[in-house]
């Protein structure tokens, strides 16, 4: 079980937000797929071939093995468990537990048992060349395999490399271990759930760096200031005394509810523009500009520790 969590992290960290537009992409060329004729007809056994089983059957079979048994287990468990974490509360758009975080919870829950599971269970189904020919009709059969070996190469690489964690941004580990040896108190504040986020740190080596983690499981999410808050209390720091880095608008947006100073990074979710309209104290572009850039805000930072 801790496996596939592990797997899960890995693919839904690294992907993001391409791991939806997949699962739509997979859905709409399952419709084709069965609407076009020159497909949607073909027989799958011999020319003379009749089906084992009627359609109804089929379909009950497809339904009870596909979401039949989730639907019953989780028809409840599912909405309430996106009410608490999802992407949205994640990304600061929603607050968890909160009334605003009704519609995306529900949101969340269709897209696992609506039309594009079924949009993945058919392309899973199909092998890596058929998805892509599929895909691309316009290809030809040269081009089809050296994407395909291509894909297997790329996603093999980042898994092995990885060891199935999710990888850190390039830099990632040399600014945080700059940052501790110049004396900065570090916390983490995130709209991730505390396993996935313990998962990550203890993979990396990095969990000891940080003196408090503050999750979606302990605070409502972002632009609420709590989780903020919270960490300078664990941490016994003042907010002057303080600074927030964030990679997105709403992580800005809770520094500035929480009245600390904030760092935007542009190598996340929001570029430079979207960041400066939150009024951060500076954006920078590169991991290796961030101890500088903190030392700069708080100078006398290593005198506090």
């Amino acid at each position: 079980g801790d496996i596939l969590m592990d797997i899960q992290s890995a693919t839904i960290g690294y992907f993001r937000g391409w791991y939806v537009y997949a699962s739509a992409a997979f859905m709409v060329m399952s419709l084709a797929l069965a609407l076009l004729p020159s497909t949607g007809r073909i027989r799958l056994g011999a020319d003379d071939a009749s089906p084992e089983f009627s359609r109804f059957a089929w379909f009950s079979m497809m339904f009870g093995a596909g979401i039949g048994v989730g639907m019953l287990t989780y028809s409840t468990a599912e909405p309430l468990a996106h009410f608490a974490n999802n992407p949205d509360v994640i990304m600061g758009a929603t607050t968890a537990f909160d009334r605003d975080n009704l519609a995306a919870a529900y949101k969340w829950t269709l897209l696992h048992y609506g039309l594009t599971p079924w949009g993945c269970y058919a392309i899973v189904g199909m092998s890596l060349e058929t998805a892509i020919a599929a895909l691309e009709p316009q290809l030809s059969a040269a081009q089809v395999a050296r994407i395909t070996a291509t894909f297997k190469e790329a996603y093999h690489g980042q898994i092995t490399a990885a060891d199935g964690i999710e990888p850190l941004m390039a830099g990632a580990r040399e600014g945080l271990l700059a940052l501790d040896a110049a004396g900065v108190l570090l916390a983490v504040a995130t709209g991730k759930g505390r396993r996935g986020l313990l998962a990550v740190l203890e993979a990396h080596g990095l969990r000891d760096l940080f003196v408090t983690l503050q999750s979606a499981n302990d605070a409502p999410g972002k632009p609420n200031p709590t989780m903020l808050l919270q960490a300078l209390d664990a941490i016994g720091a003042k907010t002057a005394d303080a600074v927030m880095i964030g990679d997105t608008s709403f992580d800005l947006e809770m520094a500035r509810n929480a009245q600390v100073a904030a760092i935007g990074v542009t190598w996340g979710y929001h570029d430079s523009a979207r960041l400066w309209a939150c009024d951060p104290a500076a954006v920078i572009d590169h991991f290796d500009q961030l101890p500088a850039t903190v030392q700069r805000l708080i100078p006398d930072i290593a005198d506090r520790r």
